[in-house]
């Protein structure tokens, strides 16, 4: 229980702190925690708002190879770059990260996914005007001291921006947003867990496992 009482007491606490070696006993109890929270947890709970409200979860993309490249491989990179590359705010990560923002915008432009076209577009300018306002050493700076609430917003996002993939009353879509994306937050919160203490790339592949783990069995059975 220490490794998940660890990973508990970061979540209410973020600390910005250098990467540690790898602790596979704690990234596999995470990924446990994990699991049952959205099996028994969550699964009931999106179930139970889905049948009441007649609210159906779409797939974006119905070829099945591009499926799996997309929601098993390339979703975990993107998605982990966008959202948590940044914990560790340097001149490089701002880069790529941008960069990361464009190019995932432009594909889902083409994919006709505006939501996500003008959310990544919104993400990638956002950080343009924020590194060409203030000085890289002021955000580094106001990054380490708000840590708590870069962490959390970000975790909060990440899984809030997952109701996209939901289609019915868009009111009600909305009110429930929290409950409807609370297993992609707590992902969220695991995901920035693992990458602040044990890397990006340990990060990108716990994601990869995840997603694999939820989105093979359905698209083979």
């Amino acid at each position: 229980m220490k490794n998940f009482n660890d990973f508990i007491a970061f979540v209410i606490s973020p600390t910005y702190i250098d990467t540690k070696s790898i602790n596979f006993k704690s990234i596999f109890i995470l990924f446990i925690a994990y699991i049952l929270f959205a099996i028994f947890f969550s699964s009931f709970i999106v179930n139970k708002i889905c049948g009441t409200y007649n609210i159906i979860h779409k797939g974006s993309i119905n070829d099945l190879y591009f499926s799996i490249f997309i929601g098993c491989l390339l979703a975990p990179f993107y998605e982990e770059i966008i959202f948590r590359l940044l914990f560790i705010f340097n001149k490089q990560n701002v880069i790529i990260t941008i960069t990361t923002s464009l190019i995932t915008a432009l594909f889902f432009y083409f994919r006709s996914n505006y939501i996500y076209f003008i959310t990544f577009t919104i993400i990638g300018f956002a950080l343009i005007i924020l590194v060409r306002t203030y000085s890289l050493e002021k955000i580094v700076l106001y990054t380490k001291n708000k840590f708590k609430v870069v962490f959390w917003i970000s975790s909060l996002f990440f899984g809030i921006l997952h109701t996209a993939n939901y289609s019915g009353n868009i009111t009600i879509i909305i009110l429930f947003s929290f409950f409807l994306s609370i297993s992609q937050i707590f992902l969220g919160l695991i995901l920035g867990y693992i990458r602040i203490n044990y890397g990006f790339f340990i990060a990108v592949f716990f994601h990869m496992v995840i997603n694999s783990i939820f989105l093979l069995p359905g698209i083979f059975l």
